[in-house]
């Protein structure tokens, strides 16, 4: 298997790593994990005390509508980039880039929780996948917020089978870090937004 992992814009690391250090110098770490990072290092200058940001995964967004009316996956547009932020060896947040209405990358805001420990944990289930092994898959964050579900996408660039891996916590329809096809992810996704538009309307 070959997980390809799209590189980042240099603009975006540049924007994610001057946010970390402007929080970190301003003791404005709002999370527990991060903030509790400042009350056990003397020194707040050094370097190593600012969690590493590790490989950053492209965000496709994927809206109500979009889904309802049947469109697919090619609706999907891409919104940001993420990074799992690491430190001593554990992951324990993300930070995001948004990219701004001029399409240049913005720095958006640190986040800890379920929703991270699940992106680790789906990203080393495909690490780990066996069913993989003879593909190539682009790894993206494939996020639809009305429906509150998040998955790892991977974009199949050798046949154009995508297949994906829901991110813990997931609705009871999707079972988190076992791989779907695409097309079975998309069939849930559309039948739960035309019962949320529904809902809507009603």
């Amino acid at each position: 298997m070959s997980l390809i992992f799209k590189p980042e814009p240099s603009e975006v690391t540049d924007a994610v790593k001057t946010g970390l250090n402007k929080m970190h110098a301003q003791r404005a770490f709002g999370t527990p994990r991060l903030a509790r990072i400042h009350d056990d290092r003397a020194d707040l200058a050094t370097p190593t005390s600012i969690p590493l940001p590790l490989q950053a995964l492209p965000i496709y967004t994927l809206g109500l509508n979009a889904l309802a009316n049947g469109k697919d996956f090619a609706a999907a547009n891409q919104t940001g980039w993420r990074y799992l932020l690491k430190h001593e060896n554990e992951v324990i947040a993300s930070a995001d880039a948004v990219i701004g209405l001029g399409r240049e990358p913005e720095f958006a805001d640190v986040s800890e929780g379920p929703l991270v420990t699940g992106l680790d944990s789906a990203i080393q289930a495909a690490n780990s996948e066996k069913s993989l092994e003879n593909g190539e898959y682009e790894v993206r964050i494939l996020m639809v917020p009305a429906l509150y579900v998040a998955a790892l996408w991977l974009v199949d660039t050798v046949e154009g089978h995508d297949l994906a891996i829901p991110i813990d916590p997931a609705p009871s329809q999707l079972i988190p870090n076992k791989v779907v096809t695409g097309k079975e992810l998309l069939a849930v996704l559309q039948k739960a937004a035309i019962h949320r538009r529904q809902l809507k309307r009603s």
